[in-house]
């Protein structure tokens, strides 16, 4: 399988072949940066996860991004030994299940008033922030539910909607007893993706600069937020491309360089744009280039 740093080496390579475009320039000095810094790093000796396709050029934007995820999925089967090991490993994980976990999972009934006036599903006798008279019991809601996925066990739909509900109005500048690092820091227990997209779609910077940096940190420890970015790198809508990609130039990996290359392959990417830009500036932050 081609190490990361052979993989560099075509895609600099390319670039004195291909058609001379204008944003080419940037590339040359991301990938002579990533060769001269990584040289005998092994980091740089780890399989590529997006290997250049040398053999043929795609045009689509989907068909290169889902072929890359795809080929990223799974490590290598390279014999009989490594495919008996990966069948025991996701027998034991399947084995672990426990299919009655969310029969019993706790509540402490809390309602969190949504935006547009309706109330959330019930959970208890909290109906929104700041209201007089009420008493805001989310910091017990929240060590309820940290106890309990800290043992491995899980929370009810309702609870993990609250959690989400929670978020959101702390973000909006609302003050609760639980805290935004208390409320992230469980979420970070349920692994649910549905979250992950909620603050990635959601996730804007009027916040503060502490919440801002209580969100980053979050993500970078959320191995599914650079995921859910690549797919949207996919999208039909530039816009949301744009975002994706520089999200991902600050919760991506050396790897991505080389996806985001490919997808400067397009023909549309010929002409200046701001997703053009974007994927130029990841491509440079994920590198390091300039201290970034």
């Amino acid at each position: 399988m081609r190490t990361l740093y052979e993989d560099w080496q075509l895609r600099r390579a390319r670039l004195d072949t291909a058609e001379q475009l204008p944003h080419f320039g940037d590339q040359v000095r991301v990938f002579d940066y990533l060769l001269s810094r990584y040289v005998n790093d092994p980091i740089a000796q780890e399989p590529a996860r997006f290997p250049h396709s040398s053999e043929l050029i795609f045009n689509n934007r989907a068909i290169i991004v889902h072929r890359d995820l795809k080929c990223g999925e799974f490590g290598a089967t390279r014999n009989p030994a490594d495919a008996h090991t990966r069948a025991r490993t996701i027998l034991a994980r399947i084995a672990k299940l426990d299919l009655q976990a969310d029969a019993c999972a706790p509540s402490s009934r809390i309602n969190i008033m949504l935006p547009h006036g309706k109330i959330a599903a019930p959970f208890g006798g909290y109906r929104g922030p700041n209201r007089p008279g009420l008493i805001d019991r989310t910091d017990k809601f929240i060590a309820s539910c940290k106890a309990k996925l800290s043992q491995g066990g899980t929370i009810r739909y309702h609870d993990l909607f609250t959690l989400k509900q929670l978020l959101n109005w702390t973000l909006c500048g609302h003050n609760f007893k639980a805290s935004l690092s208390d409320i992230l820091e469980v979420l970070s227990l349920c692994a649910d993706d549905d979250i992950t997209c909620n603050i990635l779609d959601s996730w804007t910077i009027e916040i503060s600069n502490d919440a801002s940096d209580l969100i980053m940190t979050y993500l970078r420890k959320n191995d599914r937020a650079a995921e859910i970015l690549r797919r949207k790198l996919a999208s039909d809508y530039s816009a949301e491309r744009t975002r994706a990609a520089h999200l991902l130039g600050r919760l991506g990996s050396l790897n991505d360089i080389g996806l985001l290359q490919d997808l400067l392959a397009l023909p549309e990417m010929k002409a200046e744009s701001p997703e053009r830009a974007a994927y130029l500036s990841a491509m440079n932050y994920l590198a390091g280039v300039d201290g970034s």
